[in-house]
């Protein structure tokens, strides 16, 4: 009975004789990687293509596995989520770096197609540019024939929008802009008693001029004004914010900080362009603490499944990555939109407009069947406990936004 099994075993010795030895320690090489040292079959000295590969495998997990990932993650809902649980793991992005690379691209991306400006050709630009912005805004202050060229080129980028659609957008834009030199011829009119009143008393001018300002304002600069409680407005020394349970110290230093706080909220009113690349820069972080608050509403939805927080947080983590991927894939679509229909491509730019919708009506459509397909209960049960975790996500992902917000003007 012992011959049998000493034969398999001796072709077995002979065969791990017959491997290449490790350079380091002299072992055997079962495979990439040596079982006795540790060291890696693999070095530096091999192509070039071969070591970039390995370093967007490293810090990115970009390989063969990103696609066999993503194409998943979007169409087949639940099914990642599935795979992990049954120990399918390493032909897939792990959840966590998953997770963390598409939101990074999705906020780089947002911060780069959401800078609307306007560039005219003395700037070198090429005209009106809208990314969320008002055109009133930005035609207001051009002669009434650059206007008038500024509309037709934004009509000829909505080539792609019914005729009735672009009339009326233009009929807004136009009834706005009357009602911007409405306003402006008031305010010289109103202005010009003024400037006649202060000719006539220079002495009061020169009195004004020569008051002192107080000792918490900066001469020229706008005095703070917000009402926190009642009527008065909030001042730092005629009307602060006080805690009777807080020392004089820090009920101090909160005044200050207000303070802070509102001249920098004045501030974003001028220019927030850096107030807005802060927010870009702040949202991934409360995003990814809203996770486990997300996870926890799973736990407390689904308790008699008996799953561990762990796998409702992988289902968060999951849901997560498609909403980025999601919005990622809305952004490039509508940015593609834009540039063909101001190409003149008005039939393709057409067709991306209603890829856009499906798009976005996929993102709950799909979030409702990974829900079924993960936790397996009744449609009924399922679009119940789907309302109810739709409403407490909602609230979370205001206070969310509330907290970013607060948070950026903190580090502006």
């Amino acid at each position: 009975m012992s011959a049998p099994a000493t034969e398999p075993t001796a072709a077995a010795e002979e065969r791990v004789a017959a491997r290449a030895p490790c350079p380091n320690c002299g072992a055997p090489l079962l495979g990439e990687f040596c079982y006795a040292c540790g060291q890696s079959k693999r070095g530096l000295i091999r192509h070039f293509t071969s070591i970039v590969g390995d370093f967007l495998d490293t810090v990115f997990n970009i390989d063969s596995r990103t696609l066999r990932t993503l194409r998943p993650l979007y169409f087949k809902p639940g099914y990642l989520s599935n795979e992990y649980f049954a120990g399918r793991r390493v032909r897939y992005v792990t959840p966590l770096r998953l997770y963390f690379f598409l939101s990074i691209v999705l906020f780089l991306l947002i911060s780069l197609v959401s800078r609307g400006e306007f560039t005219g050709p003395e700037e070198g630009g090429s005209g009106l540019r809208i990314d969320g912005s008002n055109p009133a805004e930005q035609l207001v202050e051009l002669a009434p024939a650059e206007r008038k060229a500024k509309l037709d080129q934004l009509e000829a980028a909505m080539a792609f929008a019914p005729t009735a659609a672009r009339e009326e957008v233009r009929r807004e834009i136009e009834a706005e802009l009357a009602r911007a030199d409405e306003e402006r011829a008031a305010e010289a009119t109103a202005a010009k008693p003024a400037d006649a009143k202060a000719a006539s008393k220079p002495e009061a001018a020169a009195a004004e001029a020569d008051k002192p300002a107080r000792d918490d304002e900066e001469p020229g600069e706008r005095k703070p004004s917000i009402t926190l409680f009642g009527s008065k407005p909030w001042h730092k020394t005629d009307n602060p914010l006080l805690f009777s349970w807080l020392p004089d110290a820090a009920n101090g230093l909160l005044n200050d900080e207000i303070e802070v706080l509102i001249k920098k909220a004045q501030k974003i009113k001028d220019d927030p362009g850096p107030f807005v690349r802060q927010m870009f820069s702040t949202a991934p972080q409360a995003l990814f603490l809203i996770l486990p608050l997300f996870a926890l509403l799973l736990k407390f939805f689904y308790v008699f499944k008996r799953r561990l927080f762990m796998e409702h947080l992988i289902v968060a983590l999951h849901s997560h990555s498609f909403i980025c991927f999601s919005l990622i894939v809305v952004v490039l679509l509508f940015q593609l939109r834009n540039w063909l229909a101001s190409a003149g491509e008005g039939f393709v730019a057409g067709l991306l407009g209603w890829m856009i919708g499906f798009a976005w009506a996929w993102i709950p459509l799909h979030l409702l069947l990974m829900q079924k397909r993960v936790y397996r209960q009744g449609w009924f049960f399922t679009l119940l406990k789907y309302g109810c975790i739709g409403i407490c996500y909602t609230v979370l992902l205001t206070f969310g936004m509330l907290l970013t917000m607060l948070v950026s003007l903190v580090l502006l």
